[in-house]
């Protein structure tokens, strides 16, 4: 009986000291084991990320269909880079239109949106750009040039972020300058369930070519969500806000300029031009 009774402190202490000493894994541990678990992911690289608001700086590699009508034929590798700081905060995806420049990567830059939003940030290279290129690609046959879409590219990005939404769960706000911001609106049109929010910037539009988005701008837009009563309403509000904006904007501009709502530091100025 003594001899069990002085045992058991014994085992308890080493039960506890193996718990104590167990070392809980790092953010950027886990958001690897998190990724690993998703089967498109071929390939994850850390990179030193100088932007301190982030916890962690991942380049990450997705295997996407060349063609996504035909989903068992070549595949493709789509490059993402990942900024993350938690897994209970939105996330700000950036599309873009072309390839992911350097200092995303090198010099910790970052768009301001996920400053003022407090999110995560996912940048998406475009497809057959940068280091998302397709290889057996022809430049002088046109071979392989055919998948270069729109449509081929907004399935790239639905499922690229329907995937990492097994990691990060919270809201997903998709943003796009440029060319990315035209990448953003085809990604509304085509998949709107995708993020919760487009917020696309100076996304160019060629009405001399083709005004039918335009017309579709002011005469459907919103049908197929609000129906079309209320989609007028709501179409006619937009247009109202934008007139009043434009009538008032020597009032307005000096206001968003002010280091109130715009500082100096503010990428946004640029915009504002």
């Amino acid at each position: 009986m003594n001899k069990k009774l002085f045992t058991l402190p014994i085992v308890f202490f080493l039960i506890g000291s193996t718990i104590s000493c167990s070392k809980k894994p790092s953010f950027e541990d886990e958001l690897i084991n998190k990724l690993n678990e998703i089967s498109a992911v071929k390939e994850i690289n850390k990179f030193e990320n100088k932007n301190k608001l982030f916890k962690s700086g991942l380049e990450v590699f997705f295997e996407v269909p060349l063609d996504w009508n035909n989903i068992n034929g070549e595949k493709l590798l789509q490059r993402v880079v990942i900024d993350a700081r938690s897994f209970d905060m939105p996330t700000l995806v950036e599309l873009q239109g072309y390839t992911i420049g350097d200092k995303y990567v090198n010099d910790g830059y970052v768009r301001e949106l996920p400053t003022l939003i407090d999110s995560n940030f996912v940048v998406i290279e475009h497809r057959f750009f940068g280091e998302s290129s397709y290889e057996n690609a022809n430049y002088d046959e046109a071979s392989g040039w055919e998948q270069l879409t729109v449509k081929n590219a907004a399935r790239d990005h639905n499922f690229i972020i329907g995937e990492l939404k097994k990691v990060f769960t919270k809201k997903w706000v998709a943003t796009g300058h440029s060319k990315g911001g035209y990448i953003t609106n085809c990604l509304a049109c085509l998949y709107p369930e995708t993020c919760d929010v487009y917020l696309p910037f100076v996304a160019p539009c060629l009405s001399q070519f083709d005004t039918r988005p335009y017309e579709f701008i002011h005469t459907e837009a919103g049908d197929s969500t609000y129906g079309k009563q209320q989609a007028k309403v709501v179409r006619d509000n937009i247009l109202k806000y934008q007139v009043f904006c434009y009538e008032h904007k020597n009032e307005i501009i000096p206001i968003l300029y002010s280091e109130k709502y715009c500082p100096s530091t503010s990428l946004f100025r640029e915009g504002l031009t």
